[in-house]
């Protein structure tokens, strides 16, 4: 059926919550791939971060790093699109201390 990328990072955020680690990984990783997929790049950028988090609270730091990473140039790529300096700035700041906050 039909998928809603922002309903499966919500179910993944209850999963991490409820101590599914790996389940939460699962449904994040899918969720990107869905999100790839319909272009939803005002999504993708906070399912890296989900996601980035999540490898954070599970110890795989490389994997955080990478998911970070892909977060970063994602909100780089969104910053471009944004004529007005400061909705540019604004949205920046938002963005990254998205990064910064617990899952």
């Amino acid at each position: 059926g039909r998928v809603i990328t922002y309903l499966w990072k919500l179910k993944a955020e209850i999963f991490a919550a409820f101590g599914r680690t790996e389940d939460a990984c699962d449904l994040l990783q899918s969720a990107i791939e869905n999100a790839e997929a319909t272009g939803e790049l005002f999504l993708l950028w906070r399912l890296h971060a989900s996601l980035g988090k999540l490898h954070r609270i599970m110890g795989h730091q490389d994997a955080a790093k990478r998911e970070f990473a892909a977060a970063r140039e994602l909100i780089d790529e969104l910053d471009a699109t944004i004529p007005d300096e400061t909705l540019k700035e604004n949205f920046r700041q938002g963005a990254y201390s998205v990064l910064r906050t617990p899952l």
